[in-house]
């Protein structure tokens, strides 16, 4: 053989490979991934603030405070007020932990939920605080609907 056939017989192998690659025009989707954090409980006997809770047996293990990950370890939470009433008042004491001459800016949001667990239809947006070293504030929201349950989303300012 000589090149040139070889060089034929290797182009039409390959144009055959990539077009039965091809005859399967129509793909499904992927499935998502379950989220089995959101679906585990913990015994009701045990007291665990800042867990969302769950009707009869337990509580959800979704953290009702969630912080984006940079700054996990420079924020803390104290233990979040809630007035329940005709709204839902939540309070919740921050501090951060930085030395002198340190501020950190950030924006915060609480996003209230029904009694069957979806957001409700008015979700406020994110508020923009500047945080000062050692000192504590209080963030605060109430609910404009009749609000069961709520979730504080902490993160960088953008």
């Amino acid at each position: 053989m000589n090149r040139m056939t070889k060089l034929s017989v290797a182009a039409m192998i390959g144009g055959v490979v990539v077009f039965a690659g091809c005859a399967n025009t129509e793909k499904a989707p992927y499935a998502a991934k379950r989220d089995t954090l959101a679906t585990t409980t913990t015994p009701a006997g045990q007291d665990a603030w800042g867990l969302a809770k769950v009707e009869g047996d337990g509580r959800r293990e979704y953290p009702q405070v969630v912080v984006e990950y940079g700054l996990r370890d420079y924020i803390t939470i104290g233990e979040p007020r809630v007035e329940k009433g005709e709204i839902l008042k939540v309070t919740v004491p921050t501090r951060l932990l930085a030395d002198e001459d340190e501020q950190a800016r950030i924006q915060y949001r609480f996003i209230f939920f029904g009694s069957n667990g979806v957001p409700l239809r008015d979700q406020p947006d994110w508020r923009y605080i500047q945080l000062e070293p050692r000192t504590q504030v209080f963030l605060s929201a109430n609910s404009t609907d009749t609000a069961s349950d709520w979730r504080l989303e902490i993160r960088s300012n953008r």
